[in-house]
C-alpha cells in the first residue's frame, strides 16, 4: 500500500494520499519529534497469524526545498527520480531524532487521507470506514496494484480512528494536529 507510517503511543498512524500530499514530510517530520519510523513510501498489510504492519524505513524522500523546514537538511543532494522528481534522500539513522525505526507494528491504526486544497491551514474531519474506502481506493498511485481482499483487509484493521486532512497549512501546525490524534483522547483539534 503507498502509505507512510509511524508509531507513536502503541499506535499507528498511516498518511495515505496522492503524491505531493504530504506523506513523507510529516512522517519525517513525526519522527523528528519522537515518533517511531515504520515507512515513509510503501507498507505491507499481514492479517495472517494475527494483524501487522511491515516497513522499511531505510531512507526517507523529501521533495526539493525541504531545508527550509528541516535546516539539518542543507547539505542534503537533490536528485532526479523517475518522473522528473526533485527528491533529497534522508538516512533515518543520522536524523536528530530521540525515536529509532521500527520494522513492524501489530496493534490499532489510525487511517488519515491526505489532501492539498490550496488553503493556509490545515483542516482534519473524522470519516468512517464507509467514507475512507471508496477514498482510498481512488486515490491509488500508479504500480500499487492492490489485491482482491484489500477492501476485507481495511475493513478488518483494528482502527482507532479515521480522518480526512487537508494538508494545506503550516507544517508544525499540521504535525501538532496529528499529534494530538496519536496522544488518542478522541478530541480532533485542528490548531485553532
Amino acid at each position: 500500500m503507498h502509505a507512510a507510517a509511524v508509531v507513536r503511543h502503541g499506535k499507528c498512524l498511516l498518511l495515505t494520499g496522492p503524491s505531493g500530499a504530504g506523506k513523507s514530510t510529516l512522517s519525517y517530520a513525526l519522527f523528528r519529534r519522537g515518533a517511531q519510523l515504520l515507512s515513509e513510501e510503501t507498507i505491507y498489510i499481514s492479517p495472517n497469524e494475527g494483524w501487522r504492519i511491515y516497513g522499511l524505513a531505510t531512507g526517507i524522500h523529501l521533495p526539493a526545498g525541504s531545508e527550509k523546514h528541516f535546516p539539518e537538511l542543507q547539505r542534503n543532494p537533490v536528485l532526479t527520480h523517475p518522473g522528473g522528481k526533485q527528491k533529497m534522500r534522508v538516512d533515518p539513522a543520522t536524523c536528530p531524532s530521540p525515536a529509532e525505526r521500527c520494522d513492524v507494528f501489530s496493534g490499532p491504526v489510525i487511517l488519515c487521507i491526505l489532501r492539498r486544497t490550496g488553503g493556509n491551514r490545515s483542516r482534519i474531519e473524522p470519516l468512517g470506514k464507509t467514507e475512507y474506502l471508496p477514498m482510498l481506493l481512488q486515490n491509488r498511485e500508479p504500480g500499487y496494484h492492490l489485491h482482491s481482499e484489500f477492501p476485507r483487509i481495511i475493513a478488518d484493521m483494528p482502527v482507532a480512528g479515521i480522518f480526512s486532512l487537508d494538508n494545506s497549512g503550516d507544517l508544525m501546525q499540521t504535525v501538532i494536529i496529528l499529534e494530538s490524534i496519536l496522544e488518542g483522547d478522541g478530541t480532533v483539534r485542528n490548531g485553532d
